[in-house]
């Protein structure tokens, strides 16, 4: 599961809730209280008047093998929050967790289900649609000769949480995707809704500082060492001839061995271009800061989308 707990930040509402929903799962099992938060048909809400369970419902899971596996799951989904910037990925959340809620009711009267799996299925809804969506495939594996993304242990994950308990997982997990699809589409204008700042800043000071380690320090650009460096002597000054126009620069940007984040940067002598304001920005609104943000962006080449995974995965 990576380093730790160092990768949950800049995504203090996925620490939050992954604690949280853990911790309370927990207690509501030794206590054997779920019966009291957990959703209950569309009927007895009506006559009881126990609308909040639609989101205490939400808070924890109903067995050891989802909490197991939901609280797995939300952590290898952390990165989504990361890319969508924590205010909007809460405002997501929070209006996805209505909707779902919502369609979890209207499907236990149509199909007569007895009971419906508590659990945060509706920010791994809103996870996994943007997983899917917006988190490029890094590797390829292969098993048995078949490859298959890196991505398939965070699917693999989803889809034994889906089916671990029938219907009544089954329904909330459908439920919760299709309200994160419509939330993520035009169907509803939340383009522009966010969360308050107050209150990442009340997670952050929570549950936020639990289990917190500094970041890790990014990697140094290392050159070929069996290279040495010569700046600003060009090779016919050694005793070789001079060369035609523009012929050593390409020599040099095709030389064997060259390290491949110094590939059209003028070489080995040459100097990489500092990364644009705009690309900068781009990784800053991702909750990085400027410096590591330019930093990435040097050891990749410029490339925003390399520099964003060398930041979210530490390597």
């Amino acid at each position: 599961m990576g380093d730790n707990f160092r990768s949950f930040r800049n995504a203090p509402v996925s620490k939050f809730m992954t604690i949280a929903a853990g911790g309370l799962s927990l207690w509501v099992g030794a206590t054997n209280t779920a019966s009291r938060f957990r959703l209950l048909p569309y009927t007895q809400i009506v006559q009881y008047g126990h609308w909040w369970r639609l989101f205490t419902s939400q808070a924890f899971f109903g067995s050891t093998l989802e909490t197991a596996l939901g609280c797995m799951l939300l952590y290898n989904l952390r990165n989504t929050e990361r890319i969508m910037g924590s205010r909007k990925f809460g405002s997501i959340v929070f209006i996805t967790t209505v909707l779902a809620s919502s369609l979890q009711l209207a499907s236990s009267v149509m199909f007569n289900l007895p009971s419906i799996s508590p659990g945060p299925f509706a920010m791994l809804g809103v996870g996994l649609y943007s997983f899917f969506h917006k988190i490029p495939s890094t590797s390829v594996i292969s098993v048995a000769g078949i490859p298959f993304s890196n991505k398939v242990f965070t699917y693999s994950l989803a889809a034994h949480l889906t089916f671990s308990m029938g219907q009544a997982s089954l329904m909330p997990m459908v439920s919760s995707l299709l309200a994160a699809a419509a939330c993520n589409t035009d169907l509803l204008p939340l383009s522009s809704l966010r969360i308050p700042q107050s209150v990442c800043s009340f997670l952050r000071a929570t549950l936020g500082k639990a289990m917190d380690y500094p970041p890790a320090p990014l990697p140094p650009v290392r050159l070929p060492s069996d290279r040495p460096v010569q700046e600003d002597i060009p090779a016919w000054a050694m005793g070789g001839t001079a060369p035609v126009p523009g012929a050593e620069a390409a020599a040099m940007n095709t030389a064997p061995g060259l390290h491949p984040l110094m590939q059209g940067t003028g070489g080995m002598g040459g100097r990489q271009a500092e990364p644009s304001a705009a690309d900068i920005q781009q990784l800053v609104e991702m909750g990085f800061g400027e410096d590591r943000a330019r930093g990435a962006l040097l050891r990749t080449n410029g490339d925003v989308h390399m520099a964003a995974e060398v930041l979210l995965t530490g390597s």
